[in-house]
């Protein structure tokens, strides 16, 4: 979790190769806009000292940052994005890759025989119809794995897409700034929760997606924010009113009319559980702070 504030600066003032220095220098950090001012967070404690030097040379002039040529740029981008991709959002990309291996199974999978060990309830082909097993019995015997592996199975190019985009979007904003077992203890609690509320609305049916973490991930960024302003995500506007739409077109029955069947037990489920999660975690963490 990126808790400390270190610097305040003003919006017209470039702290785009501060923060390339500052990531080679081995030192996570975020930068975001609060008030009309640039606000610099660091993860750890260690590090405000010496983010708070740098920047007092760099002011003096005594910090002269390399950046000076067309190589050079190319060379810090390309360590800004590593950084990004495997420093600071490893657990977002790993989901990301699983949700993309599960989008390709089903093209692959003709019989079914590899996806029936993902879905929630196991199924065998019958006349070409899915004839689903027992989820109790499956649970009995020691199959818990389904109460997550659902959401990594994607059922068309949009699917997959639409899901891929909103959980880079989401997901990595959670794990920079509030680190990777937060990130994962939600994909965990939301992805089995909204599984779980979705078989129970309609039993035996095969679904699949990360939609319901998706939502369960918008509900979490949109409550802390409601509860935590001094440290907010900062979600580009509207999208928490666009996602909310669309959860009441997908209640709608539209999407029936084209033969798209969508898990909108998962969906409301999802949502609301990251809601609380949400609104329950930046309650504690501002108790934590008095």
């Amino acid at each position: 979790m990126y808790q400390y504030k270190v610097l305040d600066a003003p919006l017209d003032r470039n702290l785009g190769d501060f923060s390339i220095f500052l990531w080679q220098q081995g030192i996570p950090h975020r930068i975001h806009e609060q008030s009309g001012r640039q606000i610099l967070w660091v993860r750890d404690e260690e590090h405000i000292d010496p983010v708070k030097r740098a920047y007092r040379k760099l002011m003096a002039g005594e910090l002269r940052l390399q950046r000076v040529t067309k190589v050079s740029r190319h060379r810090d981008l390309r360590l800004t994005v590593h950084t990004l991709l495997f420093k600071t959002a490893p657990a977002t990309l790993v989901f990301l890759l699983l949700s993309i291996i599960g989008a390709v199974l089903p093209y692959v999978d003709s019989t079914g025989q590899w996806i029936s060990l993902l879905t929630f309830q196991g199924f065998s082909i019958e006349q070409g119809k899915p004839v689903f097993e027992s989820a109790q019995v499956g649970f009995a015997q020691g199959q818990y794995w389904r109460l997550l592996t659902p959401i990594f199975l994607h059922f068309g190019l949009m699917h997959i897409l639409f899901n891929g985009l909103w959980l880079w979007e989401l997901g990595r904003r959670i794990e920079f700034q509030q680190g990777i077992v937060r990130l994962v203890a939600l994909m965990f609690l939301v992805g089995a929760g909204s599984n779980m509320i979705q078989y129970l609305v309609i039993p035996n049916s095969l679904f699949g997606g990360m939609s319901g973490v998706i939502y369960g991930l918008l509900g979490y960024c949109w409550f802390w924010d409601k509860f935590q302003p001094t440290r907010p995500f900062n979600l580009p506007p509207g999208i928490v009113g666009f996602m909310l739409v669309w959860l009441l077109i997908g209640y709608s029955g539209v999407f029936d009319l084209f033969g798209l069947h969508i898990a909108n037990a998962a969906h409301l489920s999802g949502l609301i559980i990251g809601v609380v999660m949400g609104g329950g975690a930046a309650l504690i963490a501002g108790q934590q702070r008095v």
